[in-house]
């Protein structure tokens, strides 16, 4: 197998892995979006072009949605729907939060190559709006999201 890379002086990047979504779960969920009353919009973005947009109110045909022990976990069904490679962005927008940057209630930026053994999780201290100060009332301290991965698609 012919693994692609850019070279950058004496170092050798290799290239970004493709990943499949397999699972969103979101760790001490503000109170506004707990329960069956929650208009989640999430969108999942390559750079630029928008890949997978959904809202948890009505998407019993693209994922599963459940809440448990302080997590809403967001399950895909046809993960292989959701391959991503590179620089990734993941928003997630409710007319119950506050919108600051990128109209968002909550979004994050990663790359594939940062994801290890399967999983990606971001503090609320690493997603970007709850980070703010003035937040912190709506995204308590336990707030945070995972990513779940499978390297390739279960069937």
């Amino acid at each position: 197998a012919v693994v692609s890379t850019q070279s950058t002086g004496n170092c050798v990047i290799p290239e970004a892995p493709s990943l499949f979504i397999r699972s969103l779960k979101i760790h001490s969920p503000p109170k506004q979006i707990q329960g069956t009353n929650c208009d989640l919009l999430v969108q999942v973005w390559d750079k630029s072009n928008l890949i997978s947009s959904f809202n948890l109110a009505s998407c019993s045909s693209v994922c599963n949605v459940s809440y448990l022990e302080d997590t809403l976990t967001i399950d895909i069904i046809d993960h292989r729907k959701l391959c991503v490679t590179g620089d990734i962005k993941i928003r997630f927008k409710s007319r119950k939060l506050p919108k600051k940057y990128d109209r968002a209630s909550f979004y994050f930026w990663f790359n594939t190559m940062f994801v290890k053994r399967g999983e990606f999780h971001l503090d609320r201290d690493m997603v970007d709006n709850p980070h703010f100060l003035k937040y912190h009332k709506i995204y308590n301290k336990g707030f945070g999201v995972t990513v779940l991965f499978d390297q390739k698609p279960q069937h």
